[in-house]
Order: structure tokens, then C-alpha cells, then sequence
């Protein structure tokens, strides 16, 4: 019986102002999920300490970060969370 693995390879072009800004929106949220921190994208949960919710947050606009090209990110140098990106 073969194990089965839920690592999945993710790459989407980077957002350089001339892609479909719509689809590739939806590339990103998809990377979001199956990374787990598609949350951050929504209001902070209730219970989760602080240390947890910036943790979250942090990776989540990192990852957004890292699905933009490098004009595109130079305009949301001064966007630190997820959902202000």
C-alpha cells in the first residue's frame, strides 16, 4: 500500500501588473489554503493568543509577498498584514 502524501508543489506567476489580477488573486488564496493560513485573510479569531494571530498573519503576507514582482512590490512596501495586501 502506497503512503499518501499531501505535500503539493505550488507556483503561480508572479503579479506584475499586466497577468489577470482576478485569476491571479484566486492562485493566491489557493496557495492561502493549502498552506493553512488563509485565515489571516478574514477577521482575527477569537481565543487565538496574539503571538498566534501575528505568527499567522506574518506568513500569510509573506507568502503574499512572494507571489508579487518586484514593481508590483515595491508599491505595497508599506502593507504589513495579509489582508491589507
Amino acid at each position: 500500500m502506497s503512503g499518501y502524501s499531501s505535500a503539493v508543489k505550488l507556483e503561480i506567476e508572479k503579479f506584475n501588473g499586466r497577468i489577470n489580477f482576478g485569476l491571479w488573486q484566486i492562485q493566491v488564496k489557493d496557495v492561502l489554503i493549502q498552506s493553512g493560513l488563509h485565515k489571516a485573510l478574514k477577521e482575527r479569531i477569537s481565543g487565538m493568543k496574539d503571538e498566534d494571530w501575528e505568527e499567522l498573519d506574518l506568513r500569510a503576507a509573506s507568502a503574499i509577498r512572494l507571489c508579487l514582482a518586484k514593481n508590483v512590490l515595491a508599491n505595497a512596501q508599506g502593507m504589513k498584514t495579509a489582508k491589507e495586501l
